[in-house]
This record gives structure tokens, sequence and C-alpha cells, in this order.
């Protein structure tokens, strides 16, 4: 029983299934045609592996934090001195922005690219791929700073609500339900 409620926290679905399994091939095409890409301004092939893996380290991080959660934190996966913490932490202060500089870094060289060697490319490889998966890449982002924002925010407004709550306790809410008020210390 134990084992599947281990098993019950990490939730992949199919779309995950489908996603490391078109990295996984978009990744072993491009080993295989490594030595074609030598003809380009850039290294976009690079570029590309570099970013793919990228964005299934997000979903990792995602299901380690899912994983190491406590039961029922599926909603409060910041609270401090847990792994989810540190996870959150390391993907919004490492992963995010270099994700960021990696796809300025793929925009520019897929401009350069476009612009000095055109037809370096393998035959299968089409500039118009590599620049639909950097618009996706930045929609990703941008989706991904809403939601900072928007938690950003939330956690403000709890701020003031709990601050509001404690100035409105007197000594006598203490004394006599000192023992029950859990203000959930170890959030934030």
């Amino acid at each position: 029983m134990e084992a599947a409620d281990e098993s019950a926290r990490v939730r992949m679905s199919y779309n995950d299934f489908i996603l490391l399994l078109s990295v996984c091939y978009s990744i072993g095409d491009i080993f295989l045609q490594w030595n074609d890409f030598s003809k380009c301004h850039k290294p976009i092939h690079v570029w590309l592996v570099v970013s793919f893996i990228s964005i299934v380290l997000y979903r990792l991080s995602h299901f380690l934090a899912q994983y190491l959660s406590n039961d029922g934190d599926d909603l409060i996966i910041y609270r401090r001195n847990t792994p989810p913490y540190y996870i959150n932490l390391l993907v919004l202060c490492v992963l995010f922005p270099f994700f960021l500089v990696w796809n300025v870094v793929g925009t520019v060289w897929i401009y350069q690219i476009i612009k000095y060697t055109p037809k370096c490319l393998p035959r299968n490889n089409h500039p118009w791929f590599i620049v639909l998966w950097i618009v996706l890449c930045y929609v990703w982002i941008l989706l991904y700073l809403f939601f900072i924002l928007l938690s950003l925010y939330l956690e403000y407004q709890a701020r003031i609500y709990e601050r509001t709550l404690i100035s409105m306790q007197t000594n006598d809410i203490f004394t006599r339900w000192s023992g029950n008020i859990d203000m959930m210390r170890d959030y934030g």
C-alpha cells in the first residue's frame, strides 16, 4: 500500500511520455547528422540539444518536487527547508535564467545562419523548424514568467492577510488557543 502511495505522488501523463519520446527522437536525429551541421556559421545543433535537454530538466524537476512533497502539499510547494522548496529555488535561480539566455543565443545564432549560411542545415532540418522551436520556447518563457508573477502576487496577498490576522489577535486569544493556532511557521 505504501508503494502505491509513493507512485501516486508523481503524476505522469501521456503528454509527458510523448514529450520525452519526441525529445529523444530529435536528439538522436541531431546526433546522427552531427557532422552535417559543421557547415553552419554557428553550432545550432548544440543549441538545439541543450534546449531539448533543458525542457526535460524542467519536467524532471517538477516530478522530483512532486515526489518529495508531503501528502496534501501539492499547492504549498514553497515551504522552507523542504526539498521541493530547494528544487523550485534551483529552477527559478539557475534553470530559468539559463533557458532564457540560451534562447536569446539561439535566436542570434539562427539569424546569423539564415543570413550567412542559409543552405548549411541537413536536408531534413529546415530553418523554419528551428524558428518555430524558438518561438515555442519564448511562449513557454512568457507563460513561466506569468506564473512566477502570479505566485509572487499571491504570496504577497497571503502575507498581508496573515499580518492583518495577527494584528487582530488579542492576548486573550493566545492564552486560550495558543496550542491550537498554526500560522504555518515554516511557510515562506
